[in-house]
């Protein structure tokens, strides 16, 4: 080989090499992170996050558990141990019964026949309506009513249900109030024991006397809507007659005297008796019997 051809070949060689060695040295390195066009959109529709508000807490509910339970043939419902509670029922002519609280406040209901009007509280507006157990409530807010030596501020509800009118009172506007109006509900409701407390067992009643005869069940809805009757009976269950008729008081009195001409006394003699709380209808279905008792001269 001369020495030209050779010097050619190392030119070439030189030359290629060169440029192999300029293009590894602007390649990019495998270790580079080239951000790709997706991930570039990616990151530009991402928006600013912004701190997670906290939820508000829910308000407390009221404690249930120790509450008072009234409950009747017609409906049942639920109220603290400190309200007072007041129940009105007109079905012929109005009747009450209350309890004590300690509170200051009150939940009345008041019950009676389709038509009537409590309070004037039949003509006043409606604020909105609400539901409970699947009976719509007109809510009429503040209220208030005056008479001769009376004036009342209340909030109310009123409904039609069974062919009663009802309305549910309370004295001040405070969240309980709609728990109770949660717990009300009508329906075939079991009626509570009735059990006489007074007479009791070998009690001694004397002729010419008035005496008491008590119930531990006050003023409610009897069954059918009826009112009781008092029989009396001997030990022997024979009936000797009826002593009161169309009464739904706790508290009644009797007279065991031979008094005819006053229509709630009967001739009683000496003797053992017991006292039946009947239904006042034609069916007078027994819903308590009192204990033996004596009646003497």
């Amino acid at each position: 080989m001369n020495k030209y051809l050779a010097f050619g070949i190392v030119a070439v060689l030189l030359i290629v090499g060169g440029r192999w060695y300029l293009n590894q040295s602007n390649a990019p390195s495998e270790t580079a992170q080239v951000p790709t066009l997706q991930e570039n959109t990616n990151t530009a529709a991402q928006p600013t996050q912004q701190p997670a508000q906290p939820a508000p807490a829910p308000a407390p509910k009221p404690e249930t558990a120790n509450w008072k339970t009234y409950g009747d043939s017609h409906f049942n419902m639920r109220y603290p141990v400190d309200y007072r509670f007041v129940f009105n029922l007109c079905i012929k002519d109005c009747a009450s019964q209350s309890t004590e609280g300690s509170s200051g406040l009150y939940v009345e209901v008041e019950a009676e026949k389709e038509g009537g009007c409590y309070l004037n509280l039949c003509r006043v507006s409606v604020k909105n309506r609400q539901t409970f157990n699947g009976v719509t409530w007109d809510y009429l807010g503040l209220q208030s009513y005056g008479d001769v030596g009376v004036s009342r501020n209340f909030y109310a509800y009123r409904t039609v249900y069974g062919g009663y009118s009802y309305h549910v009172l309370f004295n001040k506007d405070v969240s309980t109030n709609e728990a109770v109006m949660q717990s009300f509900k009508f329906g075939s409701v079991q009626l509570s024991t009735i059990a006489f407390l007074s007479p009791k067992s070998g009690d001694v009643l004397k002729q010419g006397l008035w005496h008491q005869v008590k119930f531990n069940r006050a003023i409610g809805f009897w069954p059918d809507d009826m009112s009781g009757k008092l029989i009396l009976v001997r030990e022997d269950g024979s009936i000797v007659g009826e002593v009161m008729n169309d009464f739904r008081e706790a508290t009644v009195s009797i007279g065991v005297e031979n008094a005819g001409t006053i229509d709630n006394l009967i001739k009683i003699t000496s003797g053992r008796y017991k006292l039946r709380l009947v239904t006042n209808d034609s069916s007078q279905k027994l819903l308590a019997e009192s204990a033996v008792f004596v009646v003497q001269e």
